[in-house]
C-alpha cells in the first residue's frame, strides 16, 4: 500500500530508526567532541536514503500526513487526554519541584513586594516583564498566602488549558489524527511539561499562543463573501495578538510574524483592505497599555544587555545557531535545559526528523512553506543574544509538535489501518512517560543526590536554610526570619518563602511571642557574632558545587524572657535592607543603582549602632557602591566625597574583622587611597 507521503512500505522505518540511533550516541558523553560528526552522518545518510526512496506528492493521490485521518479519535479518548494533562499538572503542585528558582523567585518576591505597598510600573523585574503574571501572583498570595500555590498554579492551569486549546486550533487547519497527535505533544512533551512546573510567563506565553493560532484559523475558515464576520473575527485576531504585549517580553516576535500571514492572506484578497483594517484597530487597542507605559518608563535595557556586541561578526550568531540547535538535542550549559539530554528525547527526535523531511518533500503545500517560514522568522532574533535562553524560542513548539506529528503520521502510512490507532499511542506513552521520568528525577532524592538538584538551577543553599528554619519553628515554636542580610541579594527565593503573604502581617514591631531569630550572614562573621551573641547557633549550608560548603551560614539565636527587648531596632533596620533588595530586583539591566545607594545612604542615620547590622549594612553599600562604580562610572555622584563618611562610620562599628578589613582597603585603592588612610581608623 502506497501514499504521497508515506510513499513505500516500511520506507520510513528505515531511517527512523537511523535517527534514533544518532540521537542516541548524541546525548551519550564521550561523544562530546564528534557531536558534530555523528549528527552530519547519522542524521545525512538516513535523510539522503528517505528522499531518494521518497516521491513527491502526486495531484489527486492519497493524502498525505497534513490531510490523511489515520486513525479515529472518539471523543473519550479526547476527554481522557484532557484529564491526564490536569492530573500530570496538578498533581504535587506546590511539593514536586520543591523550590523556586532565582528567576521564579524574582516575580514571586516583585508581587509580595506589591502586597506590601511597594510600588512599581508596567515593566517589572532585571528583564522588564508584563505585569499580568506577577499580578496573578500577587492576587493568589492575597486569597491562599501560600508562596508556592500563588507561583505555580497560573502556569500549571495554562499549560493545562494548552492541550484543549491547542487542539481545537489544530483542528482549524487539520484533521482530528493529526490535531490529537499535536494535542498528545502538549500533554506528554518535556517542554510542555517544564512550562507547567516552573512560575515563570513563558507558560502564560504558550497558551496564548495557542489561542493566537485558534483566531487565526478561525479566521481563516471563514468565507471571503462572509465581509461582517471576516471583519469581526480579524478584530478578534489583532486584538489578542496585541494583548500578548501584557503577558511575556518575547510576544512581539510571534505577533510579528502572525501578522506577515494576515498581510499574505488579506492582500491578495479584493476585499482585503477590511479586514486588515479591522486587525490593525484591534491589534493597536489592545497595544494601548504598552504603548502608554513606554512613553513613561525606561524600555530595552535588558535587551541590549543581552544582545551581541557589535566586534562580533558572523561568528556569534553562528555560535548561537549551533547552541540552540544542539539544546533540543543533548545537553548544552545553560538554564532550563535537561542536563541528560535536550528537550527532545531521542524517540521525539528521531520523529521530529522524519516529520521535517516530509514537511520538506511536500513543499508544494503552502503549509509547508509557511511552516519553514515561520521557523527561520521566529528563529533568527535568537541567534543576535549572547546568552543561551531556550524560552526564547517558545514560539517555535507548536510547530515542534506538529513536525513531531506529522512524523508519527508518516511512519503510520506503512502500517495496516488496524494497527495505526494502537502504534500512534504506543510512541505516545514512551515517549511521555520517558520525559516525565526525566522531568521528576532531580528532585526525587535531594539529601542523596545533591548535584542533580542543583543542575535545575535552584539554590541548594536557600533549601536546606528554609528546611532548617521549619524544623526550628516546628520545634521551637515561633520565630522570626530576616531573610538574607547578605550583600548580594540577587536570588530572592529564602525571601519569598519567608517573608508573610499579606501586607497586614508585616511586623513593623516584634511579636513578644516569637521564640528565635533566623537569618542568612557570611561565614566570616561567625567568629565575632559567637562572642556577640551567647547561645547563637551558627548551620553550615551546602554550596551548588557537590562537596563544597557555602560561604554564608544560618544564624539562629534563641530568645528567651526579656531577650527581645534588644534586638527592638533590628526590625527597622531589616526593612531598610527588604527595601534595597526590591529595588535590586525590581532594577532592569543597565539601569543605574542611584535609588539603592540614596536609600541606604538615606537610611543610615537611624540604622542601630550595633556592630553585626553595621556590618551587614558596610558590605551592603559597599557591594552596590563598587556596582555602580564598575558598570556606571560616567556618574559622578558615585563618588568618594559623597559616600565616605557613610562607610567611614559603618566600618568603625562594625566587626573589622579580616574580610572587612580587606574589603576597606579595596574600596580605598579603588578610589586612589591606599595604606595610610586605612591605618588612621581605630
Amino acid at each position: 500500500m502506497r501514499t504521497s507521503w508515506g510513499a513505500i512500505p516500511r520506507g520510513p522505518w528505515v531511517p527512523f530508526l537511523g535517527f534514533f540511533l544518532t540521537n542516541s550516541l548524541l546525548v551519550y558523553p564521550p561523544a562530546f567532541p564528534w557531536r558534530p560528526l555523528v549528527l552530519a552522518v547519522g542524521w545525512g545518510l538516513p535523510a539522503f536514503y528517505l528522499w531518494k526512496k521518497w516521491p513527491s506528492a502526486k495531484s489527486g493521490g492519497p493524502k498525505g500526513p497534513l490531510d490523511a485521518e489515520s486513525f479515529s479519535v472518539p471523543w473519550p479518548l479526547l476527554l481522557l487526554l484532557f484529564s491526564i494533562a490536569f492530573a500530570l499538572r496538578m498533581s504535587g503542585l506546590t511539593s514536586l519541584f520543591l523550590w523556586p528558582s532565582l528567576d521564579e523567585a524574582t516575580r514571586g518576591f516583585l508581587a509580595l513586594c506589591g502586597n506590601m505597598g511597594s510600588e512599581g510600573g508596567f515593566f517589572r523585574g532585571f528583564n522588564q516583564s508584563p505585569p499580568t503574571y506577577i499580578s496573578l501572583i500577587g492576587l493568589l498570595l492575597g486569597w491562599t498566602h501560600s508562596p508556592l500555590f500563588s507561583l505555580w498554579f497560573p502556569p500549571a492551569l495554562a499549560s493545562a488549558l494548552c492541550v484543549p486549546m491547542g487542539y481545537w486550533a489544530a483542528r482549524t487547519l487539520f484533521p482530528r489524527s493529526l490535531s490529537f497527535l499535536i494535542a498528545s505533544g502538549f500533554t506528554l512533551g518535556y517542554w510542555p511539561l517544564l512550562s507547567g512546573r516552573i512560575g515563570l510567563d513563558w507558560s502564560l506565553l504558550l497558551l496564548w499562543i495557542c489561542l493566537s493560532w485558534w483566531c487565526w484559523g478561525w479566521f481563516q475558515g471563514v468565507p471571503r463573501e462572509r465581509i461582517l464576520s471576516r471583519l469581526v473575527r480579524a478584530f478578534l485576531l489583532g486584538s489578542v495578538l496585541g494583548a500578548g504585549s501584557l503577558v511575556c517580553t518575547t510576544w512581539s516576535i510571534f505577533a510579528f510574524g502572525m501578522t506577515l500571514l494576515v498581510l499574505g492572506s488579506t492582500l491578495r484578497e479584493r476585499s482585503g483592505r477590511g479586514p486588515l483594517g479591522a486587525y490593525a484597530i484591534g491589534f493597536l487597542l489592545a497595544l494601548t497599555p504598552f504603548l502608554r507605559a513606554l512613553t513613561r518608563e525606561e524600555y530595552g535595557g535588558h535587551i541590549l544587555a543581552s544582545s551581541l556586541s557589535g566586534g562580533t561578526g558572523l561568528l556569534g550568531p553562528l555560535r548561537m545557531a549551533k547552541d540552540y540547535f544542539g539544546c533540543f538535542f543533548w545537553p548544552v550549559p545553560a538554564a532550563y535545559i535537561p542536563q541528560e539530554m535536550g528537550f527532545l528525547n531521542p524517540l521525539a527526535g528521531s520523529l521530529f526528523g522524519v516529520g521535517l523531511l516530509a514537511l520538506a518533500r511536500n513543499w508544494k503545500d503552502v503549509r509547508g512553506k509557511v511552516f519553514f517560514q515561520l521557523v527561520l522568522l521566529w528563529t533568527l532574533p535568537a541567534l543576535f543574544f549572547s546568552v543561551v535562553e531556550p524560552f526564547r524560542l517558545f514560539q517555535l513548539l507548536p510547530l515542534i509538535l506538529l513536525a513531531i506529528a506529522v512524523g508519527i503520521q508518516t511512519l503510520l502510512g506503512s502500517i495496516p489501518k488496524a494497527g495505526k490507532g494502537w502504534v500512534a499511542l504506543a510512541l505516545v506513552a514512551v515517549s511521555g512517560a520517558w520525559d516525565l521520568g526525566r522531568l521528576i528525577r532531580p528532585y526525587r532524592d535531594v539529601p542523596g543526590h545533591p548535584g542533580l538538584f542543583s543542575t535545575t538551577g535552584k539554590s541548594l543553599e536557600k533549601f536546606q536554610a528554609f528546611w532548617m528554619v521549619s524544623d526550628l519553628s516546628a520545634g521551637s515554636g515561633p520565630g522570626f526570619f530576616f531573610a538574607e542580610l547578605v550583600p548580594d541579594s540577587t536570588d530572592m527565593s529564602l525571601a519569598y518563602m519567608t517573608l508573610p503573604a499579606d501586607a497586614r502581617e508585616f511586623p513593623v514591631e516584634p511579636s513578644p511571642s516569637i521564640r528565635w531569630l533566623a537569618f542568612l550572614a557570611p561565614v566570616h562573621d561567625l567568629p565575632s557574632m559567637v562572642r556577640e551573641f551567647p547561645g547563637l547557633r551558627g548551620n553550615p549550608l551546602p554550596s551548588q558545587v557537590p562537596g563544597r560548603m557555602s560561604d554564608r551560614f544560618l544564624a539562629v539565636l534563641p530568645l528567651h524572657d526579656g531577650d527581645l527587648a534588644s534586638y527592638k531596632d533590628w526590625w527597622p533596620a531589616f526593612r531598610v535592607f527588604w527595601q534595597a533588595d526590591f529595588l535590586v530586583t525590581d532594577l532592569s539591566n543597565g539601569r543605574s543603582r542611584k535609588g539603592i545607594l540614596d536609600l541606604l545612604k538615606r537610611s543610615y542615620p537611624a540604622l542601630p549602632k550595633e556592630p553585626f547590622l553595621q556590618s551587614c549594612f558596610f558590605e551592603k553599600l559597599l557591594y552596590h557602591y563598587a556596582w555602580e562604580r564598575t558598570f556606571h562610572p560616567e556618574d559622578s555622584w558615585a563618588s568618594w566625597e559623597n559616600f565616605s563618611g557613610v562607610f567611614t562610620s559603618a566600618y568603625r562599628q562594625s566587626y573589622r574583622d579580616d574580610v572587612l578589613r580587606k574589603k576597606f582597603g579595596e574600596l580605598m585603592a579603588m578610589e586612589g587611597r591606599p595604606g595610610p588612610e586605612t591605618s588612621k581608623l581605630p
